[in-house]
């Protein structure tokens, strides 16, 4: 009956699941039955040949498995969850890749690896529930009900991967997405003696960007990430902040980009004067629309991704920019170079689909961030009610999931902090509120805002945060179309 809230934990978690996968079965290629089942390794004698390093490698990489699947139930009100699923996913994901680098030439499968992964898959989940029970997960919330607590995570975690999607070399500048030279190759091996090999347009040689089309493809490209960061936060506060982080990382990533291909003693060679104007103009740019209404950004953003991949797409590679990739495809890049390459060529892509997503929810203002308006003649200054309805015929309810308790640690909660009285706050009983599907809730008046709460850490923060300070719990609201 809990209302499960969404948790920008669990979307960071399938990512780095996808980056275990990749890193443990790439370059996926060479598959070949050796004759013993896949779960011969587990008998077979422990190898004298290991280093700190593989410790290091295989505790490390599992551990924030882990935590953030851990992290993400708890934050989903599945508590009794999250120590078994940090414990067991991790250590039952490690048996089946090792299991499955069997058939793998390039890999050998290792007991003591998997121990390793399962020990940093148990510690992560460990670190999650002291993290919870020390409440040290607090700091996090009160910057997520900053930042990040106005859509859905999943928007927030594309604009996280916008620098690393940038460490691949691109043909142009911060030019992700441009793929369909490689996507044309792919489907005329695919559609080959088929009826439909006609279809596909012929191969056309492509002049090169002139210099200004050059900096309206990079300028384009680089305005991407700010105009989804405008459309995610609304206020302009935090846009100024977006903007200083993003004029800090798009020249880092450029420079550590060149870096990793020709040498560090080559970094600044990508910065050309195309980029320096690109940089200019469009952090020029985004100071003058810090108001853009978040609507209008995400238009914009559709706008400037579908201008810019048109650009790019038809571009031609040059043979330096092959040189480059294939510096990437072996050597010390081998674990890394078809993720990055995959995630340079799908971040517009998928920065299209929020964008879409955004344009179609996002109100036609930014909404209002300020204090809640307060009564100053109501007796009391905020107050509080909670629904302790029990129902005697067996349905579910609030007092079925820990409403009294929660009431209780309210209560004292708000007189431990000085709060209750008149002039101050009131915390209530109530019966039944109407709103049974969202139980347990609680209703804060004069704003009229109401909570669904799972534990008593999420009662310290409406106490704090709402009753104390003003500052609505947003990731707590019950939604508007929840009733009985």
């Amino acid at each position: 009956m809990p209302l499960r809230r969404l948790s920008l934990a669990a979307p960071l978690a399938l990512c780095w699941l996808v980056l275990i996968v990749h890193a443990s079965l790439y370059p996926f290629s060479g598959w070949r039955s050796q004759d013993v089942p896949p779960w011969a390794y587990l008998e077979a004698p422990w190898s004298p040949y290991w280093t700190g390093f593989d410790v290091w490698v295989n505790v490390v990489g599992y551990l924030p498995l882990g935590f953030l699947l851990a992290l993400a139930l708890l934050r989903s009100g599945l508590r009794r969850l999250a120590w078994p699923a940090g414990l067991l996913v991790p250590a039952l994901l490690s048996l089946l890749l090792e299991g499955l680098q069997s058939y793998l030439p390039q890999r050998v499968p290792s007991r003591l690896d998997l121990l390793l992964n399962a020990a940093g898959g148990a510690a992560g989940a460990l670190l999650a529930l002291l993290s919870a029970r020390l409440r040290l997960i607090r700091v996090w919330d009160r910057f997520r009900e900053e930042w990040l607590s106005h859509e859905s995570p999943l928007g927030h975690v594309v604009l996280l991967l916008w620098p690393l999607a940038l460490l691949y070399p691109t043909p142009v500048p911060y030019g992700l997405g441009q793929f369909w030279l490689r996507a044309r190759l792919l489907l005329s091996e695919w559609l080959q003696d088929t009826p439909f090999a006609h279809w596909l347009p012929e191969p056309v040689e492509a002049p090169a960007l002139s210099p200004l089309l050059l900096l309206l493809a990079i300028a384009l490209s680089l305005v991407a990430p700010l105009l989804l960061g405008f459309a995610l936060l609304p206020r302009p506060r935090q846009r100024l902040w977006l903007l200083l982080v993003w004029g800090l990382t798009a020249p880092v990533a450029l420079a550590l980009s060149t870096a990793l291909t020709h040498g560090p003693d080559r970094v600044w060679d990508g910065f050309s004067l195309p980029v320096g104007l690109g940089l200019a103009l469009v952090g020029l740019s985004a100071l003058a629309g810090l108001r853009l209404s978040c609507r209008a950004s995400a238009v914009l953003l559709l706008l400037a991704l579908g201008f810019a991949l048109g650009l790019l797409n038809g571009t031609p590679e040059s043979p330096y920019y092959a040189a480059a990739t294939d510096a990437w495809a072996g050597g010390p890049f081998l674990r890394i170079h078809g993720l990055s390459q995959w995630m340079g060529w799908l971040w517009p892509y998928a920065a299209l689909g929020v964008g879409l997503q955004l344009a179609r929810a996002a109100p036609l203002q930014c909404p209002d961030m300020s204090e809640p308006t307060r009564q100053p003649n109501s007796y009391y200054e905020r107050h509080i009610f909670f629904c302790l309805n029990q129902r005697d015929n067996g349905q579910d309810c609030c007092a079925a999931h820990g409403a009294q308790q929660a009431f209780d640690h309210c209560k004292a909660r708000v007189k431990e902090l000085g709060l209750a009285g008149p002039g101050q706050v009131r915390v209530n009983k109530a019966g039944c509120l109407d709103r049974c599907a969202g139980g347990p809730v609680a209703v804060v008046y004069p704003e009229a805002v109401w909570y669904t709460f799972v534990d008593q850490s999420d009662i310290d923060e409406i106490v704090e945060s709402h009753l104390r300070d003003g500052q609505v719990v947003e990731r707590l609201l019950t939604p508007p179309d929840v009733g009985r």
